[in-house]
């Protein structure tokens, strides 16, 4: 069998049995829970519950009778209602999540230690999707200021990422500065929500309000990004000095 199209299946939550009984229908005439586990090397006291498990998800047809046949939903429409099923199962996910944070919002009471001004507190954060949320919530919450140190693949990435948050921030009259590498190629389109500094640099960083940076590793591989989050006026200056 097709080691590529088994990947690919796999790919879309399919187990290693399930891809295999739906490839081998997608090849063949309806056929038994026998017939399939012969022809896809399925063990036999499991292929009835496999195939069911794959008519729920919408990848085969059942054809009642004695004996029970089964056959391949053209793959447009398996991968259709694959789709469906997916945006009703994130929609609700989405839901849920706005229901529990009301909910613990309504159970557990703000707590904000009073803190003095230039106390330090510091922060990792590990894996690409955690820094840019976290980059996200600074610049919809900043007031004054924000900082973008980065190279030209990131500033693309974070023009990609953040474009609008930074327009929406431009226009609560924050004052926005990036600085990109001499020769960058995506300061022209920075330059339209951000005053633009191009000169050489290795830096990946982000200041927010003269009060929080995040510092960021160079490490291409988003996996393995890591970023530090100090809370430190003292700092914040300090580095906005440094670039």
């Amino acid at each position: 069998m097709d080691k590529e199209s088994l990947a690919l299946l796999a790919r879309i939550g399919l187990n290693q049995y399930e891809s295999r009984a739906y490839l081998s229908l997608v090849n063949s005439a309806p056929a038994t829970a026998s017939e399939v586990s012969e022809i896809a090397s399925i063990p036999r006291p499991r292929a009835y519950d496999i195939l069911e498990g794959l008519s729920k998800k919408g990848f085969i047809s059942v054809q009642p009778g004695r004996p029970v046949k089964f056959s391949a939903v053209e793959i447009d429409e398996a991968f259709s209602s694959l789709k469906k099923h997916k945006n009703e199962e994130i929609c609700k996910e989405l839901v849920d999540i706005d229901k529990i944070a009301s909910g613990l919002k309504g159970r557990v009471k703000d707590f904000k230690p009073e803190m003095k001004e230039e106390e330090n507190h510091v922060w990792v954060l590990r894996d690409r999707k955690n820094i840019y949320s976290k980059i996200e919530s600074l610049i919809s919450n900043a007031n004054e200021s924000i900082l973008i140190a980065t190279g030209d693949d990131e500033l693309k990435r974070k023009i990609d990422t953040y474009e609008n948050t930074l327009r929406e921030a431009k226009k609560r009259g924050v004052n926005i500065t990036i600085i990109a590498p001499k020769d960058s190629k995506h300061a022209r389109k920075a330059a339209e929500f951000a005053k633009v500094i191009t000169k050489p640099h290795n830096h990946r960083i982000f200041v927010a309000d003269n009060h929080v940076v995040l510092y960021l590793t160079p490490d291409e591989d988003e996996k393995k990004d890591v970023g530090a989050w100090i809370s430190s006026p003292y700092f914040a200056k300090n580095v906005r000095k440094l670039i």
